[in-house]
Protein backbone atom coordinates (compact mmCIF):
# COMPACT_ATOMS: atom_id res chain seq x y z
CA UNK A 1 0.00 0.00 0.00
CA UNK A 2 1.37 3.59 -1.08
CA UNK A 3 0.94 5.97 1.64
CA UNK A 4 0.69 9.89 0.67
CA UNK A 5 0.72 12.86 2.76
CA UNK A 6 -1.37 15.44 0.51
CA UNK A 7 -0.02 19.09 1.86
CA UNK A 8 -3.01 21.79 1.28
CA UNK A 9 -2.48 25.53 1.23
CA UNK A 10 -4.51 27.96 3.66
CA UNK A 11 -7.50 27.94 1.42
CA UNK A 12 -7.47 24.06 1.40
CA UNK A 13 -6.52 23.96 -2.50
CA UNK A 14 -4.16 23.09 -4.11
CA UNK A 15 -1.75 25.04 -6.92
CA UNK A 16 -3.30 23.52 -9.86
CA UNK A 17 -0.55 25.39 -11.74
CA UNK A 18 2.11 24.26 -9.90
CA UNK A 19 1.44 20.31 -10.09
CA UNK A 20 0.44 20.87 -13.60
CA UNK A 21 4.57 22.23 -14.27
CA UNK A 22 5.71 19.00 -11.89
CA UNK A 23 4.45 16.32 -13.78
CA UNK A 24 6.23 18.04 -16.84
CA UNK A 25 9.05 18.02 -15.17
CA UNK A 26 8.52 14.26 -14.08
CA UNK A 27 7.62 13.29 -17.80
CA UNK A 28 10.28 15.58 -19.23
CA UNK A 29 13.31 13.54 -17.11
CA UNK A 30 11.74 10.49 -17.41
CA UNK A 31 10.63 9.73 -20.81
CA UNK A 32 11.38 10.78 -24.51
CA UNK A 33 7.84 11.79 -25.26
CA UNK A 34 4.78 12.96 -23.69
CA UNK A 35 2.81 9.92 -25.78
CA UNK A 36 5.25 7.38 -24.65
CA UNK A 37 4.04 8.44 -20.76
CA UNK A 38 0.32 9.04 -21.56
CA UNK A 39 0.11 5.24 -23.11
CA UNK A 40 1.64 3.90 -20.05
CA UNK A 41 -0.44 5.45 -17.62
CA UNK A 42 -2.90 4.08 -19.63
CA UNK A 43 -4.91 7.58 -20.88
CA UNK A 44 -4.93 9.38 -24.55
CA UNK A 45 -2.18 12.53 -24.51
CA UNK A 46 -4.81 14.78 -25.00
CA UNK A 47 -6.79 14.08 -21.72
CA UNK A 48 -4.34 14.55 -19.78
CA UNK A 49 -3.04 17.69 -21.23
CA UNK A 50 -6.53 19.06 -21.08
CA UNK A 51 -6.85 18.34 -17.55
CA UNK A 52 -3.74 17.96 -15.96
CA UNK A 53 -0.96 20.08 -18.16
CA UNK A 54 -3.15 22.92 -18.21
CA UNK A 55 -3.80 22.94 -14.86
CA UNK A 56 -7.65 22.94 -14.49
CA UNK A 57 -7.61 19.74 -12.38
CA UNK A 58 -5.37 17.52 -10.06
CA UNK A 59 -5.07 14.00 -10.64
CA UNK A 60 -7.23 11.67 -8.48
CA UNK A 61 -6.19 8.66 -6.33
CA UNK A 62 -5.93 6.01 -9.39
CA UNK A 63 -3.67 8.40 -11.38
CA UNK A 64 -1.51 9.53 -8.29
CA UNK A 65 -1.42 5.30 -7.79
CA UNK A 66 -0.06 4.78 -11.09
CA UNK A 67 2.43 7.91 -11.38
CA UNK A 68 4.07 6.68 -7.73
CA UNK A 69 4.61 3.24 -9.85
CA UNK A 70 6.23 4.95 -12.68
CA UNK A 71 8.57 6.53 -9.97
CA UNK A 72 7.11 9.78 -9.40
CA UNK A 73 7.23 11.25 -5.90
CA UNK A 74 3.88 12.44 -4.71
CA UNK A 75 4.70 13.65 -1.85
CA UNK A 76 6.71 16.13 -3.85
CA UNK A 77 4.51 16.34 -7.02
CA UNK A 78 1.57 17.65 -4.47
CA UNK A 79 3.35 19.81 -1.71
CA UNK A 80 4.35 23.48 -2.50
CA UNK A 81 7.97 22.74 -2.38
CA UNK A 82 9.45 23.86 -6.02
CA UNK A 83 13.19 22.03 -5.62
CA UNK A 84 13.40 19.27 -7.81
CA UNK A 85 12.76 15.44 -5.95
CA UNK A 86 15.07 13.13 -5.55
CA UNK A 87 16.16 10.36 -8.49
CA UNK A 88 14.82 6.93 -7.56
CA UNK A 89 18.50 6.17 -6.78
CA UNK A 90 18.86 8.86 -4.32
CA UNK A 91 15.51 7.69 -2.43
CA UNK A 92 16.72 4.22 -2.53
CA UNK A 93 20.37 4.74 -1.59
CA UNK A 94 20.42 7.41 1.05
CA UNK A 95 24.10 9.03 1.85
CA UNK A 96 25.64 7.95 5.19
CA UNK A 97 28.88 8.58 6.60
CA UNK A 98 28.02 6.17 9.76
CA UNK A 99 27.35 3.50 7.13
CA UNK A 100 30.37 4.42 5.06
CA UNK A 101 32.50 3.95 8.16
CA UNK A 102 31.19 0.54 9.41
CA UNK A 103 31.45 -1.03 6.10
CA UNK A 104 35.32 -0.13 5.87
CA UNK A 105 35.59 -1.83 9.21
CA UNK A 106 33.96 -4.72 7.78
CA UNK A 107 36.30 -4.30 4.47
CA UNK A 108 39.29 -4.23 6.81
CA UNK A 109 38.43 -7.20 8.92
CA UNK A 110 37.48 -9.10 5.67
CA UNK A 111 41.35 -8.43 4.41
CA UNK A 112 42.99 -9.35 7.67
CA UNK A 113 40.96 -12.52 7.60
CA UNK A 114 41.93 -13.04 4.03
CA UNK A 115 45.58 -12.50 5.49
CA UNK A 116 45.36 -15.05 8.05
CA UNK A 117 43.19 -17.61 5.84
CA UNK A 118 46.05 -17.35 3.31
CA UNK A 119 48.77 -18.25 5.80
CA UNK A 120 47.09 -21.08 7.11
CA UNK A 121 46.61 -22.17 3.81
CA UNK A 122 50.17 -21.85 2.72
CA UNK A 123 51.60 -23.61 6.51
CA UNK A 124 49.08 -26.83 5.90
CA UNK A 125 50.63 -26.94 2.82
CA UNK A 126 54.27 -26.63 3.65
CA UNK A 127 53.01 -29.58 5.89
CA UNK A 128 52.14 -31.50 3.15
CA UNK A 129 54.79 -31.13 1.14
CA UNK A 130 56.86 -32.21 3.93
CA UNK A 131 54.70 -35.46 4.54
CA UNK A 132 55.13 -35.84 0.70
CA UNK A 133 58.86 -35.63 0.40
CA UNK A 134 58.99 -38.19 3.69
CA UNK A 135 56.79 -40.47 2.05
CA UNK A 136 59.02 -40.64 -1.00
CA UNK A 137 62.04 -41.07 1.15
CA UNK A 138 60.66 -43.77 2.84
CA UNK A 139 59.67 -45.31 -0.69
CA UNK A 140 63.11 -45.20 -2.39
CA UNK A 141 64.34 -46.80 1.12
CA UNK A 142 61.70 -49.88 0.44
CA UNK A 143 63.25 -50.28 -3.23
Amino acid sequence: MIWIRIPFTKKNNMDKKLVAQKLREFIDSNFDKIKDFTDKLGMSQAAFQSSYLNGRSLPGAEILAKLAKMGCDINWLLSDDISPPLTMHEQSVPYNDNKVKILEQEKQTLIEENERLRSSIGGELALLSKKLNEGKGIAKRRK
